[in-house]
């Protein structure tokens, strides 16, 4: 008779992690690293390998400690094909510490694979299409023996979409909204089509068991058309309607390479790592726009606008772990990173058979921010306490040069201190507690502190020299409590609270440029805000292949800023989403799945958004002895997607609904060969 372990055994909460011991749980080796994802308590895997944590997306995948660097594509074959039974455990980090360097600010998902000296290999092949006429042929490859894996696909992607949208525009004299100096309204509709070819492979190999290394290398191209037609009122001075088509076109690349060295001391963790990553983005997109007026004393124009870039980041870290006792481990880390992002945003206005170059319209600029961080972590057991605080040291440069206005040139310098700390209990009746802040800084970006105004056709933008980076207190204590056949349950309270809060603020002024009252933007800190409330999910899991899952977020969200007379402003406004889920898996073939989920209006500094709500629904089948699968998607079952967005500042309002082609059915077949 096999073993009983106990939920406990299967789950462990130590830091800022949850981690579940695929290898205890005997209900789900039959099964995927997709199906052990779905038992994690508040995530979600959907059926094109998106993932899902406490009910948000951007969620990033480790594997054996390292980023993966998966291709969408890659992910969702991997999380597919890979047996469960060759995992070890999977961690679920939410709310990552200094440790984990990563671009996700929703959390981690860290893969742990079991060493495996048999060879294995797979090869498949897959179409999917669906009814918005968008059709993607992959390949995909993977072969592991003893020390050797190597990981590769292959998927070329046609995208034919569509966006229907309108909005208007009111800007004022004051705030007493009594005088209009501007009304704008628009409808428009938008088409795209896009062709993507998308290459990567990884390799990993295991000299003995103290040294590893791997390397991935990610290839991109792009090639989008797309037309736009909008029909526009405007009233100022006088009365203008007209309609404005735009042809665009845009061809990138995005090629992205990796190494990373991890060396073992001993067996009892004492490793370090070394990883360096590289990404190259050249690209070049062109926009044909004419406007012809059928009302107002105003003359036709066709413009043209080029952009063209060709950037080069890299960032390179080092890892250090020492246990130095059986109950503690040191970690010290040290990242560098350069990103830059140079541009020619070339302006052209058609006059008689030839384009004049536009230079307030025209920008060349080369910007770039360097980032040196130094990160500690002590992790400490005692008894059934895990206490682990954390310091991130961080260093910062921004610089822009703009090399035919050297007058407009400008750095930027910040230090800050970002500490972070955990600390656990768990009980021997399966009750888990954890306590946790975390501090972190927010840069605007590097154009954000310009001067140099940014025209455009109908507005213009200028940057704040005085900007301020946003500095974010998160604070949480949670509670969860796991039963070994009916599932999990958990409540999470916390606070999360930014101060000299950044915001795009619209202003009206008359511009000579344009000879009448036109809106800018300029960035702004202005007071603070803070998000206070709970988060509260139930999974039941009766066995390994069937859980339903309820996710709800209720908060606060609290702003508080400035008038122009300096009075304090403050709103608050009850926000929530909700998610329910249900997931199953029969006879090892049969797969089915279901999601609704709801949002609440939510806001920002002057500005309110009513965020999408739906039903997704999908079913897998497998055939032949797992030999071919047909995948069926229904995405937003009922076409309810659509999103509002409203903004009410002292002197500006604007409104827009927008909607796409979200109601579609996809249908995916895929063929294993090996």
């Amino acid at each position: 008779m096999a073993q009983r372990v106990t939920a406990q055994e299967i789950f462990v909460t130590e830091g800022e992690t949850v981690t579940y011991r695929v290898w205890l749980d005997e209900s789900i080796q039959n099964g995927t690293v997709s199906d052990a994802l779905q038992n994690l308590p508040g995530v979600r895997v959907d059926m094109d390998g998106n993932i899902t944590m406490r009910g948000v997306n951007n969620v990033e995948i480790f594997i054996n400690d390292q980023a993966s660097y998966l291709s969408d594509d890659a992910r969702k074959n991997y999380l597919q094909q890979t047996p469960a039974s060759d995992i070890k455990e999977i961690m679920a980090i939410v709310n990552p510490s200094a440790q984990y360097t990563t671009t996700s600010n929703t959390g981690i998902i860290n893969i742990i694979t079991k060493d495996i000296n048999a060879s294995k290999r797979s090869l498949n092949a897959g179409f999917q299409i669906n009814t918005k006429l968008d059709y993607s042929p992959w390949l995909s490859y993977s072969y592991s023996k003893n020390k050797f894996t190597f990981l590769a696909n292959a998927k070329c992607t046609y995208n034919n979409n569509y966006t229907d949208g309108n909005s208007t525009g009111i800007s004022y004299q004051d705030e007493s909204h009594a005088d209009t100096l501007n009304l704008i309204q628009s409808y428009w509709h938008e088409k795209e089509k896009s062709l993507s070819l998308n290459v990567d492979f990884q390799v990993g190999y295991k000299f003995n068991n103290k040294n590893s290394i791997n390397f991935y290398l990610v290839g991109e191209f792009d090639n989008k058309t797309s037309t736009r037609f909008d029909s526009t009122y405007r009233k100022d001075e006088q009365i203008f309607r007209y309609t404005t088509s735009k042809k665009y076109e845009y061809q990138g690349y995005d090629a992205r390479a990796g190494l990373s060295y991890k060396h073992l001391f001993n067996d009892n963790g004492h490793s370090i790592t070394l990883n360096f990553n590289t990404i190259l983005m050249p690209g070049r997109s062109q926009a044909d726009i004419s406007r012809h007026y059928q009302t107002g004393n105003a003359t036709d124009r066709t413009t043209r606008e080029i952009n063209q870039f060709s950037d080069f980041h890299w960032n390179t870290k080092i890892d250090y772990t020492l246990p130095y006792s059986k109950n503690g481990e040191l970690y010290v880390g040290w990242i560098v990173k350069h990103t830059p992002d140079g541009n020619q945003l070339l302006y052209d206005t058609l006059a008689g058979n030839i384009y004049v170059r536009d230079s307030l319209m025209t920008e060349i600029r080369n910007y770039s921010t360097d980032n040196s961080e130094l990160l500690i972590n002590v992790q400490h057991s005692f008894g059934r306490f895990t206490v682990k605080p954390g310091v991130n040291l961080d260093y910062t440069v921004m610089t822009a040069r703009y090399p035919e206005e050297h007058w407009y040139d400008f750095d930027k310098r910040f230090f800050t201190i970002h500490p972070s700390l955990y600390i656990t209990y768990s009980t021997e009746n399966q009750h888990n507690f954890s306590i946790g802040y975390t501090h972190k800084t927010d840069y605007p970006y590097v154009r954000k502190f310009a001067t140099r105004i940014l025209y455009q056709e109908d507005s213009y933008e200028v940057g704040n020299p005085d900007l301020k980076p946003c500095s974010t207190n998160v604070f949480r204590a949670e509670w969860t409590k796991y039963w070994e056949r009916f599932g999990s349950v958990g409540i999470n309270v916390y606070y999360k609270g930014s101060s000299d809060y950044i915001n795009d603020v619209q202003f009206s002024a008359y511009n000579d440029i344009y000879g009448r009252y036109v809106i800018y933007n300029m960035p702004l800190n202005l007071g603070a805000y803070y998000d206070a409330g709970g988060e509260f999910n139930i999974t039941y899991r009766p066995s390994g292949m069937l859980n339903a899952r309820f996710y709800a977020n209720l908060y606060n969200s609290h702003l508080e800023y400035p008038e122009n007379d300096n009075k304090l402003v403050i709103s608050d406004m009850f926000c929530y989403n909700l998610t329910f889920d249900i997931w199953t898996k029969l006879w090892n073939k049969l797969e089915f799945h279901a999601s609704a989920y709801y949002n609440s209006k939510t806001q920002t500094l002057y500005a309110y958004k009513q965020t999408p709500y739906g039903i997704d629904c999908g079913l897998r089948v497998d055939f032949f002895k797992n030999r071919m699968s047909l995948l069926i998607n229904v995405n937003d079952l009922f076409d309810w997607n659509k999103t509002d967005n409203s903004i009410n500042q002292p002197t500006y309002e604007f409104y827009s609904t927008e909607k796409n082609e979200s109601r579609f059915i996809s249908a995916e077949i895929i063929f294993k060969i090996i």
